[in-house]
């Protein structure tokens, strides 16, 4: 098992996509990704509180193995606790939506595929006119 995590952006990059691929089911009993719908738009001068009594309502979904929960980099999400003894396995993958920008935040050590000659020949931004 595991406590659950505290709401938190993955990042304040815009055209970055969080992709989630469980290799296991999960659901409420093992700890399924909440999403706070929205609130990718806080970091854009869209900051309010988070309230129910609102009406705002989080989103918790199940998924089977294989099933994809894709979400905006910025939206804040956590994991929710896992009450079983059994490990929660998910796959997680960035994806830029445009050349140029990556998951610096979460894996700096991945800046290096950003310098333009390592960029051009990997294919993630335009080779340059000569």
């Amino acid at each position: 098992g595991a406590p659950a995590q505290h709401f938190h952006p993955d990042g304040t990059v815009r055209g970055l996509l969080n992709v989630f691929v469980p290799l296991v089911r999960v659901d409420a009993s093992n700890g399924s990704t909440e999403l706070r719908p929205g609130t990718h738009s806080w970091l854009d001068g869209g900051a309010r509180e988070w309230d129910e009594r609102r009406g705002d309502v989080a989103a918790a979904p199940s998924l089977d193995p294989g099933e994809l929960l894709l979400f905006d980099y910025r939206l804040m999400h956590r994991g929710r606790a896992n009450a079983t003894a059994d490990p929660r396995h998910v796959g997680y993958v960035v994806y830029a939506t445009r050349p140029g920008i990556s998951d610096l935040h979460n894996f700096p050590q991945d800046e290096w595929l950003l310098e333009s000659s390592r960029a051009e020949l990997l294919g993630v931004v335009e080779p340059s006119a000569a």
